[in-house]
């Protein structure tokens, strides 16, 4: 009986697991950032918009990679490495666009 258990336990898990660690294979895809020197005030705020939803997105991608240990360092760090040029591409355009006044 309580090997019965067991193996019930261990196929309910499997249904149970699958989904979340498939949501770990896809994440969010960048935004498009606009050229800060030719962009309008509304295409700014709408980037800025877009590249916080996209961390938020990335923030619970790399919670689901922590908790996927099948999944290497290497998708998790290519990941961070994707984020961090997103944020950096936006800072760059977004000086760009103060900087026309």
């Amino acid at each position: 009986m309580n090997a019965k258990f067991m193996g019930i336990l261990a196929t309910v898990s499997l249904f149970v697991a699958g989904p979340a660690l498939a949501e770990c294979s896809t994440h969010a895809n960048p935004p498009s950032i606009p050229d800060g020197a030719a962009a309008t005030t509304e295409q700014m705020t709408s980037a800025n918009a877009s590249v916080k939803g996209y961390m938020a997105d990335m923030q619970d991608f790399l919670k689901c990679l922590e908790n996927d240990k099948a999944a290497g360092s290497a998708k998790y760090n290519a990941a961070v490495d994707q984020m961090q040029s997103i944020a950096n591409e936006f800072n760059k355009q977004l000086r760009a666009f103060k900087a026309k006044g």
